[in-house]
């Protein structure tokens, strides 16, 4: 069985001053983050709720509905009532199976 694959080349990139300095900056920018990122007693307090908000966007996608609030609940021990389903979007290429 094979995967996904491509024949077609990607586009060349024109590397201008401009684009240079742009990738130059953000990578200052990352190293600066990156800094700072170690400075900080718990860093993941800041990641987590990233984290769990994609896990409540996932679900949907899975057919599941989770809400970032229920997410947040079951972590804390706490119950609340729980979301009626809503299926996710159809759009082209995507077909149902039941």
């Amino acid at each position: 069985m094979g995967g996904v694959y491509s024949r077609s080349t990607p586009p060349r990139i024109e590397w201008t001053t401009s684009l240079v300095k742009a990738l130059s900056d953000a990578v200052i920018a990352i190293g600066r983050l990156a800094g700072e990122w170690k400075r900080l007693p718990n860093p993941y307090v800041l990641i987590r709720p990233f984290v769990k908000r994609e896990a409540a966007l996932s679900s949907r996608i899975e057919g599941t509905l989770a809400t970032l609030g229920e997410l947040l609940a079951a972590e804390a021990g706490a119950t609340i009532e729980t979301a009626t389903f809503i299926p996710p979007p159809a759009g082209p290429g995507v077909t149902e199976r039941c």
